[in-house]
């Protein structure tokens, strides 16, 4: 693993779930929120081309929470553990970071014209943030996640790479 990412991974070993979830809670807050009151709290970090990227607080569950059956109510430890890799990767400040325009899963804007989500990739760890179009060139954070390698071959295959960051000076 990169000596970067390596260092900004959260050891949650020694955690309780609700530990752990609470430790990467506070993180994400600290990262990334910086107005507001809770439970509408926000945060602003750009992305590799100067554009905006909104954070919010109720995104914190979408991100960090995973599919139990047919909800996505149980903590993940894998994605809150790499909750500050999500910074860098989109400002692009990670060698071999990639950002692909993808277009979005569902058809219900249909007539509408399509606006692409952002795929920031970082193939050597299968690690991927999504970021979807707002307004006025802004974005907003979705999720991040340690991604299977045919999932990444299925977004990569309907997307367009835009951007890669081959290496850092």
């Amino acid at each position: 693993m990169n000596p970067i990412l390596a260092s900004l991974l959260l050891d949650l070993s020694d955690l309780s779930d609700a530990e752990a979830e609470q430790l990467v809670f506070d993180k994400y807050v600290d990262l990334y929120l910086n107005r507001g009151i809770a439970p509408r709290r926000t945060g602003i970090r750009k992305t590799h081309d100067g554009s905006d990227c909104m954070f919010t607080e109720s995104r914190f569950y979408h991100a960090f929470f995973c599919k139990e059956w047919y909800t996505k109510d149980k903590f993940s430890r894998l994605r809150g553990a790499r909750v500050a890799w999500i910074d860098p990767l989109i400002a692009g400040n990670l060698k071999k970071t990639e950002c692909w325009l993808v277009p979005p899963k569902d058809n219900s804007r249909r007539g509408q014209m399509r606006r692409f989500n952002r795929l920031y990739l970082l193939r050597e760890e299968s690690f991927v943030v999504w970021i979807e179009p707002g307004i006025a060139n802004k974005w907003w954070f979705s999720s991040a996640y340690v991604a299977g390698r045919g999932d990444i071959r299925r977004y990569c295959n309907m997307g367009t790479l835009t951007w890669a960051q081959k290496n850092i000076p």
